[in-house]
Parts: C-alpha cells; sequence; structure tokens
C-alpha cells in the first residue's frame, strides 16, 4: 500500500508542474491555449448546450406514447398494417419536435401578449390559448381551417354534454 501511494504522488506532482509550465508556455507564445483554458471553454459550452436543452428536458417525455395512434393512421393513410418500428419513430420525433416548436412559439407569442405567467408564481404556467396557436398557423390555409374546424367541433362537444348533464339532473 505505501509503494501505491509513492506512486500516485509523483504521478501528481509532474501534473500539477506541467500546468505552471503550460501557463508560462502561452504566455511566451501567445499562440497555443492552455488545456485549462479548453476545458473551461468547453464547461461553458456544456452549461450553453444544457441551458437550451431543459424546457424539452424538465417537461415530461411524450416518446413513444403517440406509437400506436401514429400507426392507426400511417395505415389509414396507405402504409401497412403494422409499419416498421424505425418508421414510427421517426415519424413520432417529427410530430413531438413540430409540436414543441409550435408550442414553444405559441408561448412566446402568449408573453408577448402578456399573457404568459411567470414560472414559480402561484398559478405558474404557460397560458397558452387557442388564438396564440391560430395566430401561429394563420398563412398556412389547410392548417389554419383545421384548426377552426377543430375550435368549432370542441364547442359543439361541450354544448351536447352540457345539454346531457342538464337532462340527466334532477329537478
Amino acid at each position: 500500500m505505501a509503494t501505491e501511494e509513492k506512486e500516485k504522488k509523483p504521478a501528481a506532482k509532474p501534473k500539477a508542474g506541467k500546468k505552471g509550465g503550460e501557463k508560462g508556455k502561452k504566455a511566451a507564445d501567445g499562440e497555443a491555449a492552455p488545456p485549462a483554458a479548453k476545458r473551461q471553454k468547453a464547461a461553458e459550452a456544456k452549461v450553453a448546450k444544457q441551458e437550451e436543452e431543459p424546457v424539452q428536458q424538465e417537461a415530461f417525455n411524450m416518446r413513444g406514447q403517440l406509437t400506436r395512434d401514429l400507426a392507426v393512421m400511417m395505415y389509414g393513410f396507405g402504409d401497412d398494417i403494422q409499419p416498421l418500428p424505425e418508421t414510427l419513430d421517426l415519424v413520432e420525433d417529427i410530430v413531438l419536435d413540430y409540436a414543441t416548436t409550435l408550442l414553444h412559439k405559441a408561448m412566446d407569442s402568449a408573453a408577448l401578449r402578456g399573457k404568459l405567467r411567470r414560472p414559480g408564481a402561484p398559478g405558474a404556467g404557460a397560458a397558452v390559448a387557442a388564438e396564440d396557436i391560430l395566430f401561429l398557423v394563420r398563412k398556412d390555409p389547410k392548417k389554419y381551417a383545421r384548426a377552426k374546424e377543430l375550435l368549432i367541433m370542441d364547442e359543439e362537444i361541450k354544448k351536447a354534454k352540457q345539454l346531457v348533464d342538464d337532462v340527466q339532473a334532477p329537478p
């Protein structure tokens, strides 16, 4: 055990001496960046990358949740009754990426309108309204028409449920 400690100590000393020597080399040459600076830049880049991604990571992971529904839709559009898992994964990635991007833009739109609540505030959360989504798809006539159609159907379903509840409720 004593021999292991002796072996570790000399290995640690040259590293410290090497760092100091490289710093002096940088100052004299002005060309080569020391490894410490490279490590710090790499660490800063990693932190920056993590700061860009937490919205997607902190939310909830929908991956795998749409597989059955997408398989049925793909079959309805002429694909095989059991599409390849790789195809389903790719289509699911595309759908989730589109939905995430659209909702992020809708959150930005809500923030511009002053309808986005700050995180940590009581009742915190994004107040994304249907009008934010409609605003984003307004230039694509097909998407806009479909979104309007779905909103109208949603209202009709709510009214029908209300009528059923009113009829079933005892006087």
